[in-house]
C-alpha cells in the first residue's frame, strides 16, 4: 500500500490497471493498494474525498513505503498524518508509527448472515477510514466487508514479520489501539497450538454420531458463543468476542477433551467447533474443512438449545477436581495416585447422563473405582455424647461413657433410647444415658473427604490399599510404554509385540489388567523374559523396586497387509484374512504349503496357488525411485537406508547395482 503525493513523486508513473494508460500527475494523487492475494480493481468509480483530496485506489504499485500515523503521547490517539500537531485532549500527536499493509487482519464473518451493520471494524478514532471504505466495495468473499487495523512500530516490526501470520492477525484484532508485545504472540501461540490438537485429536480418534452429557454441555456453551458474535459484531466488540472464543476454546482444550480422552469427538460438535473458530484461524480451518468436506458457511444461531443447569452441573464437576486437586497437593499425596473411590450424589434425573460417561469420569479425576448416586448408603450412623449436657456426677468419666457408647450399634442403640432411658455399666456403676445426653448424625468413614458443591456432592476415599498400589504399578507401566511408543514413532493405529523383565511379582500384578492393559496400548502380545531383544529396550527404576526393563516392538501391521495385498489376485480384504491367519508377512507365505494357506484362510484354492507361483518367481523386490527418493515396492514405505529386508513388511529388497 502507498500514499504518493505527486509533488514529490519520483520515477516514472505506474500504469493503470483499468484502462491500461499511464496515469498521469494531474489525475495521480492518492493510494495504490496490494493485499495478498485480493486483487482490487475499482478504478474511476471510487474516488474518496479527505480533506479535499481525491483518493484514487488501484492495484497498481510500484514501491512500497507505509502509512505515516501520528499517536497522542497523552491519550494513544492515533490518525492519519505526517506532521505533528496539539491533540485535543492536550497531548501532542507525534509521528511514532506508520501502518504495515503486510499484516493487515482480515475475518472471516459474512456467514453470520443476522448481521445488519457489518461497518468498519477500526476504532472511530482512526482517520484513515477512506482506505476501508474503498475496499468494501471490491472484496468479495468470506472476509469482513470492512477491514480491523491495527499497528506496530516499525523498528519494532521486524522482529515479528516472520511470525505466524494468523497469529499475527489475532494480535492485531486484539488490539483497538496500541502496539502488540511478545506475550501477545505468545498468547495467541498457545491459542493456535489448542485449535491444531483438536484437528489432530479428530484425525486419530475419529468422530461419532451419539451425544452425551459433556457433548450437550459443551454444546450449549458453544450457542452462547454465537450467539454473542452476533451482538459483538453488530457494536464492534472485537477484543470481547476474542476473549470469549479464547475462553471457550480453553473450556474444550481442558474440559472437553479431556472428558474424551481417547474416545470419539460427537461430529456436529467438531463441525460447529471449526465454524466458529474459521474467522480467527482462516486459512488453518479453511484447508482442514477442504480435506473433510466441512461447510463453514453454516454458521446458524438455535441448533443447539442453552442448557442452564447442565452447564452448571459440569462446572461444579470441574470445581470439584479443582478442589481434590488442591486437596491432595496441601496434604502431600501425589496427584498421580489414583483416587481408591470416588462418588457423586446428584439430582436423581441426572443419575443416567453421568453413567453415560463413567468411563471418561473415572479418567478425569483419576479415580479407580466410582459410584453415580441419588443417595450415598456409605456414610456411617454414629451416636455423640453431649459432654455439655452431662451432670457433674458423670462428667469426669465423659471419656469412658464416650469409648462405650461409641461401640454400640448406633442405629439399635437409638431404637432402645427413644423406648426408655439406656443402661450401661462402668467400673461397677450403673449410669443411665438419657436422650438428651447424646445425639446421632451420619458422619463420613475414615479416610473419606466431603465437597458439597449446588448441583454435585462429592464423596473421595483417600486411602491407599494392595490393590491399589498394584494398580499403581499398572499405570505407571502403561505411562512408560505411552512414552516409548512415541519415541519409536509408532503410529496411534499399530500395534506392538510387549516384552518384560521375568519378574513373577510383575506377571502377578498384571495378571488381572491384562486385557485392559493390551486393549488400551494396543499390544499384540506380552512376553515375560530375562533377555528382552526388542526394537527399543528401556529400564525402568520407578515402576517396581529394582530395575524393570520394558522393550517394544512395531508390529506395522498396516504397512504389511498393504504389502501382501500386492501380491497378484488378492483384495485388501483377502490380505487382512491371510494377516489373521498368522501369515503375518510376505516371508510366511513362501515356505507354508497351499492347502495350509486355504485352511486357514478360506480363501480359493486357485488364488491360493497363483500367489504361490509368484512368489516362487520372486525372492525378492526392487525398490522404487521416485524423485531421487527410495520406496519400498510392497508397502511404500519410504527407505531412508539401505536395508536387506524393508523395515516395515520385511520382504527382501534388490537394491540399484550403483547404489551405495
Amino acid at each position: 500500500m502507498e500514499i504518493i503525493d505527486h509533488d514529490i513523486l519520483e520515477g516514472e508513473l505506474p500504469y493503470c490497471n483499468y484502462c491500461g494508460r499511464r496515469v498521469t500527475r494531474k489525475r495521480l494523487r492518492g493510494a495504490y493498494i496490494k493485499l495478498e492475494n485480493l486483487n482490487f480493481n475499482i478504478y474511476p468509480k471510487n474516488f474518496i474525498n479527505v480533506s479535499g483530496k481525491e483518493i484514487l485506489i488501484s492495484k497498481d504499485f510500484k514501491n512500497f513505503p507505509k502509512i505515516p500515523l501520528l499517536e497522542c503521547d497523552r491519550c494513544g490517539r492515533i490518525e492519519y498524518g505526517q506532521a505533528e500537531k496539539p491533540c485535543s485532549c492536550g497531548g501532542m500527536m507525534k509521528r511514532n508509527y506508520s501502518y504495515d499493509p503486510a499484516v493487515l487482519p482480515v475475518g472471516v464473518y459474512s456467514m453470520v448472515q443476522s448481521i445488519k451493520n457489518r461497518g468498519v471494524l477500526n476504532h472511530r478514532e482512526f482517520k484513515h477510514r477512506f482506505l476501508m471504505l474503498a475496499l468494501i466495495s471490491e472484496i468479495k468473499s468470506n472476509y469482513f466487508s470492512d477491514i480491523f487495523i491495527s499497528y506496530t512500530d516499525l523498528k519494532e516490526f521486524d522482529k515479528y514479520k516472520d511470525e505466524d501470520r494468523e497469529i499475527l492477525r489475532l494480535s492485531f484484532i486484539g488490539k483497538m489501539h496500541g502496539k502488540f508485545h511478545e506475550n501477545d504472540l505468545r498468547r495467541y501461540s498457545k491459542l493456535k497450538n489448542m485449535m491444531v490438537n483438536i484437528l489432530n485429536y479428530a484425525d486419530i480418534y475419529g468422530l461419532r454420531d451419539n451425544e452425551t452429557i459433556i457433548d450437550m454441555w459443551i454444546s450449549s456453551k458453544i450457542e452462547k458463543l454465537k450467539i454473542d458474535m452476533e451482538k459483538f459484531l453488530e457494536n464492534y466488540k472485537f477484543k470481547k468476542l476474542l476473549n470469549e472464543y479464547e475462553n471457550l476454546l480453553g473450556e474444550i482444550s481442558r474440559v472437553y477433551m479431556q472428558l474424551n480422552r481417547k474416545g470419539k469427538i460427537n461430529s456436529r460438535i467438531f463441525n460447529e467447533i471449526l465454524i466458529i473458530s474459521y474467522p480467527f484461524f482462516p486459512f488453518t480451518i479453511l484447508s482442514f474443512s477442504i480435506k473433510n468436506q466441512i461447510n463453514l458457511n453454516d454458521f446458524k444461531v438455535g441448533k443447539f438449545s442453552i442448557n442452564e443447569t447442565l452447564e452448571k452441573l459440569v462446572n461444579d464437576l470441574k470445581y470439584a477436581r479443582k478442589m481434590i486437586i488442591n486437596y491432595r497437593i496441601k496434604n502431600g499425596i501425589k496427584t498421580s495416585i489414583p483416587i481408591k473411590k470416588l462418588v457423586i450424589e446428584v439430582d436423581f434425573k441426572n443419575i443416567p447422563l453421568l453413567l453415560n460417561i463413567k468411563q471418561n469420569l473415572m479418567r478425569y479425576f483419576n479415580a479407580y473405582s466410582i459410584e453415580i448416586t441419588d443417595k450415598w448408603r456409605g456414610l456411617e450412623y454414629r451416636v455423640k455424647l453431649k459432654r455439655e449436657n452431662l451432670g457433674e456426677i458423670y462428667k469426669p468419666l465423659a471419656h469412658v461413657i464416650e469409648s462405650v457408647i461409641s461401640k454400640i450399634d448406633a442405629k439399635k442403640f437409638k431404637e432402645e433410647i427413644e423406648k426408655n432411658n439406656y443402661e450401661i455399666g462402668i467400673e461397677g456403676n450403673l449410669i443411665t444415658i438419657t436422650p438428651q445426653m447424646v445425639e446421632f448424625r451420619y458422619e463420613l468413614p475414615k479416610n473419606y473427604e466431603m465437597i458439597e458443591l449446588p448441583y454435585v456432592k462429592i464423596f473421595f476415599d483417600n486411602s491407599i490399599d494392595d490393590e491399589l498400589q498394584d494398580y499403581m504399578v499398572v499405570k505407571k507401566l502403561s505411562r512408560r510404554i505411552s512414552f516409548m511408543r512415541k519415541k519409536a514413532s509408532v503410529e496411534y493405529d499399530d500395534y506392538i509385540d510387549l516384552s518384560l523383565s521375568d519378574s513373577k511379582l510383575l506377571m502377578n500384578i498384571l495378571k488381572p489388567y491384562t486385557n485392559k492393559l493390551m486393549d488400551e496400548l494396543r499390544i499384540r502380545k506380552i512376553n515375560f523374559s530375562d533377555r528382552i531383544k526388542e526394537m527399543l529396550v528401556m529400564s525402568f527404576s520407578d515402576i517396581l523396586e529394582g530395575e524393570i526393563e520394558v522393550g517394544i516392538s512395531p508390529v506395522y501391521k498396516k504397512y504389511k497387509i498393504k504389502a501382501i495385498s500386492k501380491l497378484p489376485g488378492l483384495s485388501p480384504e483377502d490380505a487382512e484374512k491371510i494377516y489373521s491367519a498368522g501369515f503375518n508377512t510376505i516371508n510366511d507365505l513362501y515356505s507354508v504349503h497351499i492347502k495350509e494357506i486355504t485352511d486357514k484362510t478360506g480363501l480359493p484354492l486357485q488364488k491360493v496357488k497363483n500367489v504361490k507361483d509368484y512368489l516362487d518367481k520372486y525372492k525378492s523386490f526392487d525398490v522404487l525411485i521416485v524423485k531421487e527418493k527410495y520406496y519400498c515396492p510392497m508397502c511404500e514405505s519410504e527407505l531412508t537406508e539401505k536395508f536387506d529386508n524393508c523395515p516395515r513388511c520385511g520382504v527382501k529388497l534388490e537394491w540399484p547395482r550403483d547404489h551405495t
